[in-house]
């Protein structure tokens, strides 16, 4: 299910050696695929009493997290294992059953659970502070995640980097990111948060689409060809 081959040279980013719960999830088929994909979400949630990720600076310095009891909400890949396992039930999974489903609805994994079949991690490397909310993002934030990641595409060498979140998407192209990645010649796009009323709704500044359309746009537009017979985004 997991495709653990990257994990030395991923592990080397000094972030995700302070924080090996945070490595992105790298699927068993993702290596194979015909079109490579890192989906970008946002970032982790943490328990309403938990103050341990408040202190930005205090964070990407490093915070014991031996006696953490929610440390379990935060550790990526045991995430994505368990939503596969459980096919996403649960109000918290909204994000990765929409976005499985429109994978699915292309036929994208050929047979396999999508998300078998990509890469996953959040943008941001510290968790919101508050449940349910955007992340405050500090200076060092925006520092830190964006070198994450750069360093997680180096890696992993995805063909199409889609960050499923407008605030990620902005801080990303901010920092200079988004325009590093194509130059290096890697599709880059955005989507409206997969568990947002945008999903589904359409807006005229994204040409009269909804997020789905959005998305599937994007896998279309990197090479990604749906099976014969499958739907395109357009249907509810």
């Amino acid at each position: 299910m997991l495709d653990a081959r990257y994990d030395e040279q991923l592990s080397a980013a000094p972030h995700l050696a302070l924080y090996p719960n945070l490595m992105p999830w790298v699927g068993a088929g993702f290596a194979s695929a015909d079109l490579k994909v890192l989906l970008l979400g946002e970032s982790h949630y943490l328990m309403e009493t938990t103050t341990y990720h408040h202190d930005a600076e205090a964070w990407y310095a490093g915070v014991s997290l031996d006696t953490a009891t929610d440390i379990g909400w935060m550790r990526t890949r045991s995430i994505i294992r368990k939503g596969i396992e459980l096919n996403w039930a649960g109000k918290s999974k909204t994000i990765y059953r929409n976005l499985s489903t429109e994978l699915q609805r292309t036929g994208f994994g050929a047979g396999r659970a999508p998300f078998e079949s990509l890469a996953y991690m959040n943008f941001f490397q510290r968790p919101a502070e508050k449940t349910g909310d955007s992340i405050q993002v500090k200076e060092v934030d925006r520092k830190v995640s964006s070198a994450t990641v750069a360093h997680v595409v180096a890696c992993l060498r995805p063909n199409l980097v889609v960050f499923c979140s407008k605030l990620a998407w902005r801080v990303a192209s901010d920092e200079g990111l988004v325009l590093a990645l194509r130059e290096k010649g890697i599709a880059v796009g955005n989507t409206p948060h997969p568990a947002s009323a945008w999903w589904n709704r359409a807006s005229k500044k994204r040409g009269g689409r909804n997020g789905r359309q959005v998305f599937n746009d994007l896998l279309k537009q990197s090479g990604f060809v749906a099976a014969a017979g499958q739907a395109s985004g357009d249907s509810n």
